[in-house]
């Protein structure tokens, strides 16, 4: 362990708001660069954007608790401010929440660490304080938040609460084991409801996520019948369940089929649990074979889709005799985009995905680039689109995609 005091630390005055990208990570950077220390670690946010060009760094997978803190002296109440209170602000997102919160409040810029900054507030420097709950939650200071604030009421960096490491680019490490896409920025085109499990599956492997959507869902309402009158609800994605709306019919009254883990799951968190789903090869295909195993040719199926997956999974289904009603839940409405991140691999959820971004940026812009497809069909889209070199993941989840697409960069090192 080498103690390294940053610019940041030592530098008192110097308004935050007004400081360089690299105020708390310059001399860490230096001694890492000039070989004294292997890595370093950082609190995520304060990470600059973009990074020094010979620095990988990646972020650990787990969050301490991200939102923002009010502190107060000892024993003092919201109640107890003063008409006109002194607050100590860091930064224009947290000036920006107090002219609302206090807006009769004078403002004056706070620097030094934890423990100072609370000491000035217990002094009588200031009367409000705001700070990040995660400091005081590792120093063991939860007992000083007079009140947490909501994310509703004031959003964080996307780093808040997170721990970052930097490596030299190119430097064998053990961590590169553990976290095959150091350095990665892995751009994710799914829907904004996948986002946030691909970006933690991606952080988990300590890549860079770049949310990057390209298809927004759009649900139909009011349009099912009631769930009842059916013996079998056929779904094939996660979204499909999300779209679902249960004041039209008691979802627990019949049986539901899914075409795998994922959209089971989804279903669980709804309260109801599949009925079946493939035990593996999770796709349209395994999902015809088991209805001919089990359904009967009385029974009523209701095949809930979207608008781009088309009626011949409904066609295959009555194959089995039973009588299907085939019902369009949700729509595929592209997002366009004015610029393309840079990115070191991509990640396609869905056939409409790929075709968005290939319509948008054409295939030459995945040459040289690690492409990574959910399934089959997703990377069937791809080849008729002209581009051959893909991943596909060993089962349709996105865990499994972003699983795989890490081992084909662990192989690679």
């Amino acid at each position: 362990m080498v103690p390294i005091a940053s610019v940041g630390d030592t530098d008192r005055t110097t308004d935050l708001r007004e400081s360089p990208a690299d105020f708390f990570t310059r001399e860490l950077d230096a001694a890492l660069l000039r070989g004294e220390i292997d890595l370093a670690i950082h609190s995520a946010k304060d990470l600059p954007d973009p990074m020094d060009g010979n620095i990988d760094a990646f972020w650990l997978p787990w969050r301490e608790e991200p939102r923002d803190v009010l502190i107060l002296s000892k024993d003092r109440k919201i109640s107890d401010l003063p008409e006109n209170p002194v607050i100590g602000v860091s930064s224009e997102r947290r000036a920006d929440y107090c002219a609302r919160r206090f807006p009769s409040g004078l403002q004056k810029n706070i620097r030094g660490n934890i423990e100072e900054r609370i000491a000035q507030v217990d002094d009588g420097t200031y009367d409000i304080v705001v700070m990040a709950a995660a400091a005081l939650v590792r120093l063991g200071l939860t007992d000083r938040i007079t009140e947490w604030i909501s994310l509703d009421e004031l959003e964080v960096p996307e780093g808040q609460g997170y721990l970052a490491v930097t490596l030299r680019k190119g430097k064998p490490s053990p961590l590169r084991g553990l976290f095959p896409m150091v350095g990665k920025k892995i751009l994710l085109t799914c829907s904004e409801a996948l986002q946030g499990k691909a970006a933690a599956a991606v952080r988990e492997k300590g890549g860079q996520p770049v949310p990057y959507p390209l298809i927004r869902l759009e649900c139909r309402r009011g349009i099912l019948p009631r769930y009842g009158e059916y013996d079998w609800v056929v779904v094939t994605s996660p979204s499909a369940i999300r779209c679902l709306d249960k004041s039209d019919g008691d979802v627990a009254s019949t049986k539901w089929m899914a075409c795998g883990r994922g959209t089971a799951d989804e279903l669980s968190r709804m309260g109801v649990e599949a009925d079946a789903h493939p035990k593996s090869n999770f796709s349209a295909e395994a999902l015809v074979e088991l209805a001919k195993e089990i359904l009967k040719p009385s029974d009523k199926v209701l095949r809930l889709r979207s608008d781009v997956a088309g009626p011949r999974l409904a066609a295959a289904l009555r194959e089995t005799g039973a009588k299907v009603k085939d019902v369009v839940l949700y729509e595929n409405v592209r997002i366009e985009h004015e610029s393309l991140p840079a990115f070191d691999a991509v990640f396609f959820a869905s056939s409409s995905a790929a075709d968005a971004f290939v319509d948008q940026w054409g295939v030459q812009s995945l040459k040289n680039r690690t492409v990574c497809a959910i399934g089959a069909p997703t990377f069937q889209t791809l080849e008729k689109r002209g581009f051959h070199s893909c991943v596909i993941a060993h089962e349709a989840t996105v865990a499994a995609a972003i699983g795989t697409l890490a081992k084909k960069f662990s192989a690679a090192q």
